[in-house]
């Protein structure tokens, strides 16, 4: 978890200052698929993975965008589980999570910086405490 706050935090950063406009279709893409499949955890899951790795995309670092990649499997396991660990609880989870990347996009698109960090440190930091919350 502190590898991925680490990195992806940093790839938001980024994000909002190198973002070009095929970058920010492609972000806006799988916020699109994860609206569309909220009741479909399968799906849902896999357009939330992919919001993650097209902003590393956007950050135009080649190095992190690999490094993010490498640690591709852990960040869709994580994501599956809080949304199939607590099944009671999926709706709710994926509701928050995709408000949470809405506001991470918007800091992104506004070329926001500080913002993009900021939401995408609030994301992951919420997400971690509903997996451990789910798992203890």
């Amino acid at each position: 978890v502190e590898t991925r706050h680490m990195l992806e935090t940093n790839a938001a950063f980024w994000a909002a200052l190198r973002a070009e406009p095929e970058n920010l279709a492609a972000i806006e893409a799988t916020l699109q698929g994860m609206a569309a499949n909220l009741t479909n955890p399968d799906e849902f899951q896999e357009f939330d993975a992919n919001f993650h790795f097209e902003i590393a995309r956007a950050a135009q670092n080649k190095m992190l965008y690999r490094l993010i990649n490498v640690i591709r499997g852990q960040i869709q396991t994580w994501i599956g589980e809080r949304l199939t660990l607590a099944p009671d609880q999926a709706q709710s989870f994926a509701h928050t999570s995709l408000a949470q990347h809405r506001q991470i996009f918007a800091a992104i698109q506004a070329g926001d910086s500080d913002a993009a960090r900021a939401a995408m440190d609030h994301h992951i930091q919420t997400a971690t405490a509903d997996l451990r919350r789910i798992t203890k």
